[in-house]
């Protein structure tokens, strides 16, 4: 064995070690928690998360837009320190994130949805079964209003234009969308 080999580490030793962490958890956390070092140090973790959430976004990672609401990808680029072919790369990120999201609220509804019509038609009529209705309707009305956000911002970065739910529906050729490029305006 050379000197740049490490030794392998059989599989049975390192569940050992994780199984024995995983028996220690608790203790330790019992610990941690009437600790009051450990308490002061989470309190000082939650007021510096806390500065970071309320502190003011910098200018230059919001898009920047023009007088007709359309991406000025230059600019953009200019203000946020970086080439037009990055903000390209970002858009086009956000393309397919905005698409996985939509995809994914759409099937989760779906499924929850069908789950409850089938214990529904299986179960005999009760107040449960009313009040089980009435949550699947909120979450699918939630994950159908996310969905129709993710298909927003996909329309936006498609058209490289800001334009509200109105528009969005006016003059998008389909609602669903798409993970392919954009399409250029200029």
């Amino acid at each position: 064995m050379s000197a740049d080999e490490k030794p392998r580490r059989s599989a049975l030793r390192w569940i050992g070690r994780k199984s024995l962490r995983v028996a220690t958890a608790y203790p330790r956390g019992a610990w941690e928690a009437t600790n009051p070092e450990a308490i002061r140090l989470e309190a000082q973790n939650i007021q510096r998360l806390w500065t970071v959430v309320r502190s003011p976004r910098s200018p230059g990672v919001t898009i920047v837009t023009g007088p007709d609401g359309s991406i000025d990808v230059p600019l953009t680029a200019e203000l946020g320190g970086v080439t037009a072919a990055q903000v390209e790369v970002l858009l086009a990120m956000r393309l397919r994130r905005t698409a996985t999201t939509f995809w994914a609220c759409v099937s989760v509804a779906t499924a929850g949805f069908l789950s409850w019509v089938a214990a529904a038609i299986a179960s005999p009529p009760e107040f449960a079964g009313v009040w089980s209705g009435v949550t699947t309707l909120i979450l699918t009305l939630a994950l159908g209003a996310k969905a129709l956000e993710a298909a927003l911002h996909n329309w936006q970065v498609r058209t490289r234009r800001l334009g509200g739910v109105g528009e969005f529906f006016r003059t998008a050729d389909t609602v669903l969308p798409s993970r392919r490029g954009a399409i250029r305006l200029r």
